[in-house]
């Protein structure tokens, strides 16, 4: 094992140092990906840190970089590159060749290798495999696959190093060769944006710094139509299913610093090459075109398919245990009338009252009802609101992670008569595309939502969409109920829906707003509410019934600050207290943590929030109660591993995004001008209505009127309703 200092590699910067080493300890890890490690190099040992996906303990490593002196740790070697080495003593090759490296090697055969050739065994194996011949008893096809496995070791070597040599980091080095394979070198020297085009989470700029360093020029055809498709790419992050020609052409002239009127060809081969479709002065993404045709096609057909008979009066009065308003009695008249049918109001208005209505009348009718909602915690409170069983949609469809497919579709339809679907704001375009394939020929969708809250984190407005196509029946619930009425949550709510402050507290009432229009004091406020003053006076626990819900993640009072000030002062660190790494910080036992992806195999989701009750380091897993979350190894508690600790996030502060879905019984809302790119009437309103017993809002009242004034709801561009319409083409081939 040695220590040089050395160029590692072709192109790496002067007075880079390359350390070879048995790794002997990993004193931290973290899915970011870091890690601090123990390194024997020599007779010395070195503390090594940087970007290693997960390292382990007992396997060798070639490390680049240099010595850094730390102010509170020492030296230390910085490594910005590392790859595997392969053993290079006797013992430690056998086990190698013994381990699964090489399949068809099984221990005898390994110990016969070695026997033979000793510390020159994978030397002699990749300089010299005719000698293989020497070994008694190898038969051909082993001696082929330890040599196929040698020449695989090396090409990955060159690829690595080809690629540390254009400043790619290891992580995503890993990555690109994963996809590409041995053609790796030759494919990225010819079009080094196919980086950008064929693997996830590499972005133009990446692909474009890479390509520069290999002296492609700024004009490269390859590179303008990549700054196209990307531009559709962020644009696909904004919500949007395609934009319109000028508008495109102006972003990718932007990000490509180059004239409009150089990309007009580059556009016309991206289309020749259906990377792209151009309808009209529309420019989508070959995918989002394909979806949003399909959807259009299958929904056409929905809307012309002859509804069931309504119920009468006598029939609707006879539900039990339903007090049904006019507008309620229209939503059970038009639930089963067509194919779709949508129901719409805000809080307080009786929708989950109408829903036990229409699985009234399903049940009469002996059909089979099914309940489905985006997350995990909706499909819950749809439980308890009807008891009847709800699922998350992807449970519905029955999601297949490693194959990223659902089972249920077009060839697989759900076994059901009715699909009820809550939360329906938020289903984007590629989630109703999955649900509608499902669908049997003879089903009925009846989909709940809230328009006025803020829409799908995906692409695609499916909801407003077909309510303003007037294809599908419509009923807009507009009356608050009795039982709501005394609420200011509620009031409130609907008054700012319709740009009217809301109403000021009183005591012992459900809704308040404190002026602080300074960012720090605002902040500190907060944390005062959510440790003390409210679990004083509400007798609310801190961590498990108050959520703080902020419009942005930066700022002394965004998600970020909040989420270290509130951990700080309600889960402070105890002497040597064990913590893991989450996406956001280092969590503790007794630490609220939110899902912020779904997981199938653990049964959680995104949104959902838990407490984690076990940490062990020596293990490297924490464990998470979740509300509701389906028994594990602990009764109640999911378990992760430290290295898949990044699908959680600290979550005593969240943004109003990702609470869609959720309820809390405590809502803190910070709401300031500094905010002011996201006040938006939709975004406070969906905060607000995030609440079941109290809200409080601290901040500017000027930032409050801003957000109550502001109805502009950033518009996406979709075509879904024109196609509903007939006025733009819908795939209606025959998809059953």
């Amino acid at each position: 094992m040695t220590e040089v200092e050395a160029p590692a590699f072709e192109g790496a910067p002067p007075g880079t140092r390359a350390l070879e080493g048995l790794v002997e300890g990993i004193v931290f890890r973290d899915p970011s990906p870091f890690a601090v490690m123990r390194v024997r190099v020599g007779n010395r040992l070195r503390t090594v840190v940087g970007e290693v996906d997960a390292p382990e303990v007992g396997k060798s490593y070639r490390f680049i970089g240099q010595m850094v002196e730390h102010p509170q740790y020492g030296e230390q070697f910085q490594a910005h590159w590392y790859e595997h080495l392969l053993p290079s003593d006797a013992r430690a090759i056998e086990k190698y060749l013994s381990s699964g490296a090489v399949k068809g090697i099984g221990k005898g055969i390994a110990r016969r290798i070695v026997k033979t050739f000793g510390d020159d065994t994978l030397r002699i194996i990749e300089e010299s495999p005719e000698r293989l011949g020497e070994v008694p008893r190898l038969k051909e096809d082993v001696r082929a696959r330890l040599i196929a496995a040698m020449h695989e070791h090396r090409a990955t070597r060159r690829v690595m190093l080809f690629l540390a040599s254009h400043d790619i980091t290891p992580a995503l080095a890993g990555k690109i060769h994963r996809t590409f394979g041995s053609a790796c070198i030759e494919i990225l020297r010819r079009n080094p944006y196919r980086m950008a085009e064929d693997i996830w989470g590499v972005g133009f700029r990446i692909a474009d710094s890479v390509a520069k360093r290999m002296g492609r020029p700024a004009d490269d055809p390859f590179r303008l139509e990549c700054g196209l498709t990307h531009a559709l790419r962020d644009a696909q992050e904004e919500g949007h299913l395609f934009l319109p020609r000028e508008v495109l052409i102006k972003r990718a002239a932007e990000l490509l610093e180059c004239a409009p009127e150089t990309l007009e060809e580059p556009l016309m081969r991206a289309s020749a090459a259906s990377k792209v479709i151009t309808e009209d002065d529309a420019v989508y993404l070959r995918p989002l075109y394909t979806v949003e045709t399909r959807v259009a096609g299958r929904l056409r057909r929905l809307c012309e398919r002859p509804g069931k008979s309504p119920p009468t009066d006598a029939q609707i009065e006879s539900l039990s245990n339903l007090q049904l308003a006019d507008k309620q009695k229209e939503c059970l008249r038009g639930a089963l009338s067509g194919g779709v049918f949508v129901m719409t109001g805000g809080p307080g208005t009786g929708k989950t009252t109408t829903v036990r209505g229409i699985l009234q009348w399903c049940h009469k009718l002996e059909l089979k009802a099914v309940l489905a909602a985006p997350t995990g915690r909706a499909a819950r409170r749809m439980t308890e609101a009807t008891g009847e069983d709800a699922r998350t949609l992807h449970r519905l469809l029955e999601y297949a992670p490693m194959e990223r497919a659902f089972k249920r579709d077009s060839s697989n339809p759900l076994k059901a008569d009715v699909v009820i679907v809550d939360e329906a704001s938020m289903i984007d375009i590629f989630l109703f595309d999955a649900l509608l394939q499902a669908l049997p020929d003879d089903a009925h969708l009846v989909l709940v939502g809230d328009v006025d809250q803020l829409p799908s984190v995906g692409p695609g407005s499916v909801l407003r969409d077909l309510i303003a196509s007037e294809r599908v029946t419509v009923v807009f619930l507009n009356e608050i109920f009795r039982q709501a009425e005394g609420s200011l949550i509620v009031q409130n709510a609907h008054r700012l829906n319709r740009g009217e402050m809301p109403l000021p507290g009183t005591a012992n009432g459900d809704f308040f707003f404190i002026e602080e229009p300074d960012p720090r004091r605002a902040g500190e406020t907060i944390v005062e509410l959510c440790s003390k003053r409210l679990p004083d006076y509400y007798k609310f626990h801190p961590v498990e019934d108050v959520q703080v819900l902020s419009p942005m993640y930066r700022g002394d009072a965004g998600v970020t600050a909040l989420n270290q000030r509130l951990q700080e002062r309600l889960n402070p660190p105890v002497g040597n207290a064990p913590a893991a790494p989450v996406s956001n910080g280092q969590a503790r036992v007794g630490d609220k943590l939110m899902q912020i992806r779904n997981n199938y195999e653990r049964g959680v989701f995104n949104g959902d929030v838990g407490i984690v009750s076990a940490i062990d380091v020596e293990e490297e897993v924490l464990r998470v109660r979740f509300g509701g979350a389906p028994p594990t190894l602990d009764e109640d508690d999911v378990e992760y591993p430290f290295d898949e600790a990044g699908e959680l996030a600290l979550a005593y502060a969240c943004s109003v995004h990702k609470s869609q879905g959720s309820e809390f019984p405590a809502v803190v809302i910070p709401l300031l001008t500094q905010h002011y790119v996201m006040l938006q009437r939709n975004l406070i309103y969906t905060a607000i209505t995030r609440a079941r017993k109290l809200v409080v809002l601290v901040g500017a009242r000027r930032a409050l009127q801003i957000a109550a004034r502001n109805d502009r709801v950033e518009a996406r561009h979709t075509r879904l309703a024109m196609r509903l319409c007939g006025e733009a083409p819908a795939d209606d081939a025959e998809l059953f």
